[in-house]
């Protein structure tokens, strides 16, 4: 009985992680995909976007959007090494209410966002981890 009980556990474990995909980005768009939000383009729920050290600027790489999924946007070696710069008039990303606490975002330094905020989260409850956000700033004109 206990060991149908434990090849019982291990199927239902095994059965839970099936599908999650990995998709891998660089900041010099010679990865998988070209930017992080072609990544994110390419998840499904619970797929994981993994991002290598460097600077992610540009279009694609701002104003980053989920969709209806929960996913996770992680970096490979942290904020230390790891960075996505905005520019004027951009968002970093736009959470909604489909974005659960199983949404992760982790491992980023998130610089030079300006006027509309870095993060949005409209109904959302993601997770963040070691994110450091700096030389942001919100115009209330």
């Amino acid at each position: 009985m206990r060991t149908i009980l434990i090849a019982l556990f291990w199927s239902m474990t095994a059965a839970s992680t099936v599908g999650a995909a990995i998709h891998n980005v660089n900041p010099q768009g010679t990865g998988a995909y070209p930017t992080i939000q072609a990544a994110i383009d390419a998840c499904a729920a619970g797929d994981t976007v993994l991002c290598a050290p460097g600077s992610y600027t540009g279009a694609g790489n701002r104003g980053l959007s989920f969709g209806d999924r929960d996913l996770t946007l992680i970096s490979e070696l942290g904020s230390a090494h790891t960075r996505i710069e905005g520019g004027y008039l951009n968002r970093f990303i736009d959470l909604t209410a489909f974005q659960t606490r199983a949404t992760l975002l982790q491992g980023f330094t998130i610089v030079e966002f300006a006027s509309i905020g870095c993060i949005r989260c409209d109904g959302a409850s993601p997770t963040f981890r070691d994110l450091h956000i700096a030389d942001n700033w919100y115009n209330l004109t």
